[in-house]
């Protein structure tokens, strides 16, 4: 035998070591990693509630303000109090302004039109009603262009 009774104690007792130092370092592990992605994977449900919630038919639409700052196609980037919010307008959005009362008119208050999105520009104010889908992605549903006074 190459191994004495005093070698037999050292190496079981090592080998003991080892073994509890291991199963130690897998449990430090797993709580650490709990630690890590449990707050993630519940801010993550929360999120997924917020969507769920907000894509529901008993919420039919959002409202968004601000003013135009950039037009791309279909998507218009508005911004309000330094945030800034990018809205993809659906092809069937409805568009309106309103008209100032004229000298014929039979009000003296604005007339609210139907106009084409091609009627929105920088500068614009606009008053969007925005539908948040299932995916999370946000629809422009309609929009009212708010220009200022004369």
């Amino acid at each position: 035998m190459f191994l004495n009774k005093m070698d037999k104690k050292t190496l079981t007792t090592l080998i003991i070591v080892a073994v509890c130092a291991l199963v130690v370092g897998v449990i430090i592990g797993i709580i650490v990693q709990m630690k890590i992605y449990a707050p993630k994977e519940a801010k993550l449900q929360t999120y997924e509630y917020a969507v769920k919630s907000l894509s529901s038919k008993i919420i039919p639409s959002i409202m968004a303000y601000g003013q135009v700052e950039k037009i791309e196609g279909r998507k218009v980037t508005m911004s309000y109090n330094k945030e800034t919010l990018e809205v993809p307008f659906k092809d069937s959005a409805v568009i309106y302004t309103f008209n100032p009362p004229t000298a014929t008119s039979k009000t003296d208050k604005p007339t609210q039109v139907k106009v084409s999105f091609s009627e929105i520009k920088v500068g614009d104010n606009l008053s969007v009603t925005i539908k948040l889908l299932s995916d999370g992605v946000i629809s422009g549903e309609s929009a009212v262009i708010l220009k200022k006074a004369n």
